[in-house]
This record gives C-alpha cells, sequence and structure tokens, in this order.
C-alpha cells in the first residue's frame, strides 16, 4: 500500500521559440512548478516562473528573451 512514490520532472526537449526558447518537460501529472534560472551553476538560482503539467504528466515552459539577448542560462525546476 501507500501512496505512489513521485515522478521528478525532466526536461525532454528545448526548441528556439520566436525570439525566446521553449523548455519541455515531463513529471507528475497535475504538478504545479516553479521554473528557476541562474547564470552559472554556482549563482543564485531566480524563479523565471510556473508551469503547470497536464494530467498526463507533460508541460512546456517558454523564456521569451533568450535568443534574443545570447545568454547562456541554466534551468531547473522546483515544487
Amino acid at each position: 500500500g501507500g501512496p505512489a512514490p513521485a515522478v521528478p520532472p525532466r526536461w525532454t526537449s528545448i526548441a528556439p521559440s520566436g525570439g525566446g526558447i521553449s523548455l519541455t518537460l515531463t513529471g507528475a501529472p497535475n504538478a504545479q512548478l516553479t521554473v528557476q534560472v541562474s547564470a552559472n551553476l554556482t549563482a543564485a538560482w531566480q524563479d523565471l516562473g510556473p508551469v503547470n503539467l497536464n494530467g498526463s504528466g507533460s508541460g512546456t515552459f517558454t523564456d521569451p528573451g533568450l535568443v534574443a539577448t545570447n545568454q547562456v542560462r541554466f534551468y531547473r525546476t522546483k515544487e
């Protein structure tokens, strides 16, 4: 018995989208996550925005300014 194990979020694709970038991830169905960004892996992480996964556990987040500014960015999610 007991609850089903949590499904950790995982990035599955990254693609240009207009002047930005579209990030697709999978995880637990209907999960509500926050996408965080950092300029490098030792800098502080900043909340960038929410992403809600659908009933199949899939969702997409778009970072609209990434391509236009040529920034290097690292992404992660948190619950």
